[in-house]
């Protein structure tokens, strides 16, 4: 049989963490409007796109991420890092 008290602590326990969890949230709701009044962000909702993510600069990055991979396999397999980066096709 559960006692009077602890179906009682058990209420109040949630009572409280609901409380809490509303707080937080009102705060971050009116943080992040400060933020974006001090930041200077119109109202709405910005979409970016690829230049502002900075997508292109991954794509340049891999071919030569790629070269550096085969530079890494060569040397070892036992050929010298200048045969591996002439190989490569890494210009110097």
């Amino acid at each position: 049989m559960n006692s009077k008290r602890g179906i009682l602590g058990g209420i109040i326990a949630t009572f409280v963490a609901t409380v809490v969890i509303l707080i937080i949230l009102i705060i971050f709701v009116f943080a992040s409007g400060i933020i974006k009044k001090v930041a200077g962000v119109d109202e709405g909702v910005r979409v970016f796109n690829e230049a502002d993510v900075g997508i292109p600069n991954i794509f340049n990055y891999l071919p030569n991420y790629l070269r550096l991979a085969e530079v890494k396999v060569s040397a070892r397999q036992g050929d010298s890092i200048e045969m591996a980066v002439r190989e490569a096709g890494y210009v110097r």
